[in-house]
């Protein structure tokens, strides 16, 4: 017999403290106006040019976008709308890290990589462990050995 773990209890009243927060990302397309504080201004439409909604980076080699919320949350999970008009799959490799330092790569990950089928998801929650929240006022999100463009239609910090 496999032994199992019990699931992960969440608190029950976890609230969205990204919306409206500084943002930053690596870079911004030019004429797609994706700027990172779409990510964050509570539209979760996933049609980038209907709901003008998006961010957009140009097409670099590990493009990243970034939140400061100002002050440190426990954030237990990180829920992002992707894109699904098309290029679903861009997200695919992302990586979601959580933690103080405003130079994300000292940040430790948080949940797991976004792979397979779940990148072509529409809602994707990375759960930053269970029960133990992760502790950080910076949570970014890098797509890990790919030269592509990043969207985000929406990125919810689930904290308390």
């Amino acid at each position: 017999m496999i032994p199992t773990l019990p699931p992960c209890e969440y608190p029950a009243d976890l609230t969205n403290v990204a919306l409206g927060k500084p943002t930053s990302q690596s870079s911004t397309k030019k004429k797609k106006d994706g700027g990172p504080e779409k990510a964050v201004d509570g539209n979760k439409d996933s049609d980038l040019k209907k709901g003008n909604s998006c961010t957009f980076t140009d097409r670099e080699y590990q493009p990243r976008w970034e939140v400061d919320l100002e002050q440190s949350f426990d954030i237990y999970e990180v829920v992002i709308t992707n894109r699904q008009d098309c290029c679903v799959q861009r997200i695919k490799n992302a990586e979601i890290r959580v933690a103080d330092s405003e130079n994300f790569e000292e940040n430790p990950v948080c949940g797991m990589m976004i792979l397979g089928k779940m990148a072509k998801s529409e809602t994707i929650t990375i759960r930053c462990g269970s029960e133990t929240p992760r502790r950080g006022r910076y949570v970014s999100i890098q797509l890990i050995d790919r030269g592509r463009n990043l969207n985000l239609c929406e990125v919810e910090d689930m904290a308390r």
